[in-house]
């Protein structure tokens, strides 16, 4: 790891055995670190159209924002509701809103054209493109997302299906106990007039 004074040009690497002489575990390190994060180079996310790029003010290692407590929440409230995730570079990510005018498949083509065009080898995370659930709180790979979906909405068809041949059921009992009575009286009016015939 290596820290860089502020306003320095020059930092100083920092090994597993220094931290360790230093009596800091790696863990607390850590935790310092994703507390520190957010208000040391806060999440910042301008519009660019139909996108959002977020990253932290100097453009540095900005994709790292992805880690911080409240950036998700945030970035759902910038893009009004759920959201893809286009993971740009090491330093930006690219927050698409989720209403419907890009597909998964046009963003995951779009992500791989720029990954082998425009970004530098060292600096390309992934070409897979995720998505934040705003409201169950997921953060997913897109293709998870998907699939997620197309279980919910199976779902909710066969529950509307099963809802749908219980309220015929039902219709059809009702109908059927609708002329049970009229059944009965004609079976009686029948029987009344056959005794009578037999009578005379």
């Amino acid at each position: 790891m290596t820290v860089t004074p502020e306003g320095s040009n020059i930092g100083v690497n920092i090994t597993n055995q220094l931290i360790e002489t230093m009596g800091v575990t790696p863990e607390q390190l850590h935790a310092d670190a994703m507390e520190n994060a957010p208000e040391l180079k806060p999440a910042v996310i301008p519009a660019d159209e139909q996108m959002f790029v977020a990253s932290v003010p100097d453009k540095i290692h900005g994709a790292g924002v992805l880690a911080y407590q409240d950036f998700m929440d945030q970035a759902a409230e910038r893009a009004g509701g759920d959201f893809f995730i286009l993971p740009s570079s090491i330093h930006e990510v690219l927050i698409v809103p989720d209403n419907g005018n890009m597909s998964l498949s046009d963003l995951e083509a779009m992500v791989k054209e720029v990954n082998a065009t425009q970004v530098a080898p060292e600096d390309k995370l992934t070409d897979s493109v995720y998505h934040y659930d705003s409201q169950a709180k997921i953060f997913e790979l897109g293709e998870k997302f998907v699939e997620r979906q197309s279980k919910k909405e199976a779902g909710i068809e066969a529950e509307a299906t099963e809802k749908g041949s219980v309220l015929d059921e039902l219709k059809a009992k009702t109908e059927e106990v609708a002329q049970q009575p009229k059944k009965e009286a004609v079976e009686k009016a029948v029987k009344s007039k056959g005794s009578k015939g037999e009578e005379l």
